[in-house]
């Protein structure tokens, strides 16, 4: 299985999500190396250390913070290191994008409808769509790398690219997520002839 680390997914990502942003069509509010106000806020994080999570926090974001929260939150709570390469990619941008819980849920569905199709379920792999990544997703990703990760990385992207057009908020960002997910693409085929 061919893996990638953190180190190597945090460039890309970084680039696809720019600088300081304040959009008003954005739920995230104000953002900073794709890092946003409201995802701050939810994980009370306070990067001014003044007991209020606002706006400060987002100007004194540093690139090493922000990496760093990119890990924790984002790269090691989706389990990236334990999915093949370009799967991991695809997670972790997804993931940045829509939101962990999301980006989890859409990998189970995927897996549980190649599990239906291939009539590979059985009582010990049986998934539950929950978002969270654990032992049983993980077992199952493996299973399907082994027996082809194409089918995998085609049932994810198949939910993703069902999702954006769905969102209330298409009409302001859909150009910009479909060249993203164009630039991620690009990224996961560069990591695929490389392997």
């Amino acid at each position: 299985m061919l893996t990638i680390t953190f180190d190597q997914a945090i460039p890309g990502l970084l680039e696809r999500e720019g600088g300081r942003s304040d959009d008003p069509h954005d739920s995230g509010k104000a953002t900073k190396y794709g890092i946003s106000l409201k995802f701050l806020e939810d994980n009370k994080i306070d990067l001014t250390g003044d007991g209020i999570v606002d706006e400060r926090d987002i100007e004194a974001l540093t690139l090493e913070q922000a990496k760093a929260i990119y890990k924790e939150h984002f790269w090691d709570w989706l389990k990236c290191e334990d999915l093949p390469g370009t799967l991991a990619l695809m997670v972790f941008d997804f993931g940045v994008n829509a939101g962990r819980y999301r980006a989890a849920r859409f990998l189970q569905v995927a897996l549980l409808r190649l599990q239906q199709a291939s009539n590979y379920i059985d009582s010990d792999s049986y998934l539950k769509v929950d978002g969270i990544i654990g032992p049983k997703t993980i077992h199952v990703v493996t299973w399907f790398n082994h027996a082809g990760a194409g089918q995998l990385v085609a049932a994810y992207m198949s939910k993703i690219l069902y999702h954006y057009p769905a969102c209330k908020t298409w009409k302001h960002h859909g150009a910009g997520w479909i060249r993203r997910w164009g630039k991620t693409m690009k990224e996961v085929s560069e990591t695929e002839g490389g392997a």
